[in-house]
């Protein structure tokens, strides 16, 4: 096992000991869960996390994967295509890989961003703070702090970042609610509205969750997908 494996596991058990320490619903939660599977691998280049981040905005992880790849396989070897590369596609060609009209503006913007230098290499992102990241590319056309976020969290392998109007972390944290009062009471209470729910988490909750944020997202996301059926997980 590499060092920055060991690293990234006891960042994670750092983080969930920390979690286990905020109240009973996370101790079951984690129970239920099991161990942290989120990778924190090599940070990528922040070019290539923000389009992937952008292919991935309201779409099924799946449906996200299947259009970088059909976007790969335009260029040599199916490599990433560089900054450049994509400032010169074609715009039909980008929208042939399934990318909506306002998704091909976003690239196209993020890459001439490169080009220009205000998407930085990796070394000078890793050097920059969270926030200055997320204000300094808000700025780009098609790109918000949850686009940002994503980067930050599954292309630089931050962990104090808690997207909290991202829609899975809100329902995830919620189901979390509604099944530790299931166990409480044998019932189970109504979901919350769908307005409630999109609602971003309250600002005392992502404070309790630094630095275990990315940590605590994984679990949440878990408890929403293995919650399906039974609420089982949270």
């Amino acid at each position: 096992m590499s060092s920055e494996s060991d690293s990234a596991d006891r960042r994670h058990a750092e983080a969930v000991a920390a979690l286990r320490s905020i109240d009973p619903q996370w101790q079951s939660l984690i129970d239920q869960v099991g161990p942290c599977l989120h990778p924190v691998s090599a940070a990528q280049d922040p070019f290539q996390a923000l389009v992937k981040a952008v292919a991935y905005q309201q779409l099924h992880a799946r449906a996200g994967d299947a259009m970088v790849m059909r976007l790969r396989a335009l260029f040599v070897d199916d490599s990433f295509p560089g900054a450049q590369a994509l400032v010169e596609l074609d715009d039909q060609a980008l929208r042939s890989c399934g990318f909506s009209a306002s998704k091909c503006r976003a690239i196209k913007a993020i890459a001439a961003a490169r080009v220009d230098g205000l998407v930085p290499e990796v070394s000078a992102a890793l050097a920059m703070g969270n926030e200055a990241l997320v204000e300094r590319l808000i700025q780009l056309p098609g790109v918000g702090r949850w686009t940002v976020e994503m980067m930050l969290i599954y292309g630089l392998g931050q962990l104090d970042v808690m997207p909290a109007s991202d829609f899975g972390v809100c329902e995830g944290y919620r189901r979390l609610m509604l099944w530790n009062s299931n166990r409480r009471t044998g019932k189970w209470p109504g979901l919350p509205s769908a307005s409630r729910l999109t609602e971003p988490l309250p600002p005392g909750i992502c404070g309790e969750y630094r630095p275990t944020s990315a940590t605590s997202i994984y679990l949440e996301f878990e408890s929403k997908t293995r919650s399906a059926c039974v609420l089982r997980q949270g």
